[in-house]
């Protein structure tokens, strides 16, 4: 590959010398000159990533400029070897096995941080909870829900929640299989998910299932919000092309300020109940966290519930 690379490069070198181009076409062979100059560079890995010896016996060898781009599209990423360089997103670490995932998860815990661009991609719509926190703020996070999500809290909760949402999805079967009508099984699965976590959650039901057609305000902003993150992580460019498309922007901050609306409502009204009406209704997930106290005794603040 080299020599070929060397050889396109005397061509051009060649071609350069025989008469007077115009601004155009040196204009071209520039910014040829420059693409062969940063393959003979990066002859083997993506652009603009460092260069690592001390993985060569495993990682992947890659074409210039583009690294392993190709076998990534290509193979399973448990075909690729433990390092891999991509453009735009640089070198990568593949953590795929048991080994690995012990040392990254537990042995050494503290070294492999989220970091601040995953922070900037996610806090908006994740808030600084335990999925975006590091250090002691993600310790405080984890010790809470640890000691909320234990075998009783799911035995009791969760199956619970689960239950009276299939009982609902059945219902929609048996009336589709009666009237020998298709089902979009993913759109009725969603549906599920989203009652089982109204009612998990909040205490709510959503009602997806039981009122198909009936428009979910928090089902769509959730919906949408969970794309936005997807794509942000896939995007490095995300800060720009959110606010480029017509009504991105826009929408995304409506759909947090829908859920965040949804959140303090639930939150408000439950520190308002008063016993009676406790008693009478099943306790779900947010009964846990409002309940809940720190080793000083304080209660968790409406923003950190």
């Amino acid at each position: 590959m080299s020599m070929v690379l060397v050889g396109l490069k005397r061509l051009v070198e060649r071609q350069i010398a025989k008469r007077k181009r115009t601004p155009l076409e040196y204009l071209i062979l520039g910014t040829l000159g420059c693409v062969l100059a940063a393959a003979l560079k990066y002859p083997n890995r993506a652009f603009l990533t460092r260069d690592r010896p001390d993985l060569k016996k495993k990682t992947m060898r890659g074409l210039p400029l583009i690294g392993n781009l190709h076998e990534l599209v290509i193979h399973h990423k448990d075909q690729l070897g433990i390092s891999l360089t991509i453009p735009v997103f640089g070198r990568g670490i593949v953590i795929n096995t048991p080994e690995l995932m012990e040392y990254v998860l537990k042995t050494n815990f503290d070294n492999y941080v989220k970091g601040d661009v995953f922070r900037q991609q996610l806090t908006d719509i994740l808030g600084r909870g335990i999925f975006v926190s590091d250090g002691d703020e993600w310790r405080f996070h984890r010790k809470t829900a640890s000691n909320i999500f234990t075998t009783k809290f799911y035995r009791s909760l969760v199956r619970g929640a689960f239950r009276a949402s299939v009982d609902d999805l059945c219902i929609v079967f048996n009336s589709s299989i009666a009237r020998e009508q298709p089902i979009d099984l993913q759109d009725h699965f969603l549906k599920l998910t989203l009652d089982a976590f109204g009612k998990l959650t909040f205490g709510i039901d959503f009602g997806a299932l039981a009122q198909p057609g009936v428009k979910n305000e928090f089902g769509d902003a959730f919906d949408f919000l969970t794309t936005a993150a997807d794509s942000r992580i896939s995007n490095p460019f995300w800060p720009i092309t959110d606010r480029l498309i017509p009504g991105r922007w826009k929408k995304h901050w409506g759909c947090i300020h829908t859920l965040d609306h949804y959140a303090a409502q639930a939150v408000s009204a439950r520190r308002s109940e008063s016993s009676a009406e406790e008693n009478v209704r099943q306790r779900d997930l947010l009964d846990y966290f409002i309940s809940y106290r720190n080793d000083d005794g304080s209660m968790l603040t409406d923003r950190e519930v």
